[in-house]
């Protein structure tokens, strides 16, 4: 469950505030997710994630789409681009190296608008590194993730758990 080596996920999320419900605000939230992973050898896999939120309404700063973390876009500061929608992907190679030691590396593209007009191929940002993983429970298959990524910068990022 915490690394997959194949299968395919969709998710798809609608939350709605109300000020009639003592909500202090006025929108409402879209997301949807796919997550498709191809085991291409024995321990070698590749997975693929979209991914797309879209907010409506009267949105608090706190509640918009951001662009960057240690799970999409790495390699951009969370929150470095914010507005109300937000679109990516990305893609990940996922290898053994020796004992309990992995290595993956990975790419992404993503771009936050305000509208749906606003998206736009030419504003695509983008992202790319390598990371390592030592499996911490190998029964789990639970790993500690290392992982160097490029964006706007050079970001680092130590997690338990994959990304995706």
């Amino acid at each position: 469950i915490y690394v997959p080596t194949r299968g395919s996920l969709v998710r798809i999320k609608f939350t709605k505030f109300n000020k009639a419900l003592w909500s202090d605000y006025d929108f409402h939230t879209f997301d949807i997710e796919a997550r498709k992973y191809v085991q291409v050898k024995p321990n070698k896999t590749l997975a693929f994630q979209a991914f797309g939120l879209f907010t409506f309404g009267d949105v608090p700063y706190r509640n918009l789409a951001i662009l960057g973390g240690n799970q999409m876009m790495r390699g951009y500061f969370g929150g470095r681009y914010r507005d109300k929608m937000y679109i990516t992907t990305q893609a990940e190679y996922r290898f053994p190296i020796y004992w309990r030691f992995g290595g993956v590396a990975f790419a992404s593209a993503g771009q936050v608008a305000d509208h749906f007009s606003q998206f736009d191929f030419s504003r695509f940002h983008y992202a790319g590194g390598a990371g390592i993983r030592f499996s911490v429970l190998p029964k789990e298959n639970l790993n500690l993730r290392f992982d160097v990524a490029y964006g706007d910068r050079f970001n680092y990022y130590i997690v338990l758990a994959e990304a995706f």
